[in-house]
């Protein structure tokens, strides 16, 4: 399957599930700020792996519980607003990458900071 199909069906299953899990989503673990960062479909398009970043770090199980439990809703829901033959089953992952860029950069923060106290008392 052509590279730019599977992305623009990544991209609407990104699209479509992170409304869903806005609009109709009624679990209550699913009430944090929830951001799909990436979803890659086999080539099959039988499965596919849904990374998720969750702004409450210490939430990350539950909502992933969550998810897992509501998939059966969501494909069903993604039959009726995606023209496919068959809608992959859906794997939810947490995505850490945000949390870790985040540290990096307060980390560079910090050094530039340490650095200008330093330049500053150099030039006293």
């Amino acid at each position: 399957m052509p590279k730019h199909r599977m992305d623009r069906i990544n991209e609407t299953l990104a699209h479509h599930l992170a409304k869903l899990i806005v609009e109709e989503s009624v679990d209550p673990r699913l009430a944090t700020i929830i951001t799909i960062t990436k979803v890659e479909t086999t080539k099959d398009l039988r499965t596919a792996t849904v990374s998720i970043s969750v702004l409450d770090t210490s939430r990350v199980k539950d909502v992933l519980r969550a998810l897992s439990h509501a998939s059966g809703f969501f494909i069903e829901r993604l039959k009726d607003l995606m023209p496919m033959r068959y809608i992959p089953s859906l794997r939810f992952v947490y995505d850490d990458s945000l949390v870790r860029m985040n540290s990096v950069l307060t980390r560079m923060k910090a050094i530039e900071n340490e650095r200008k106290e330093h330049g500053d008392e150099k030039d006293q």
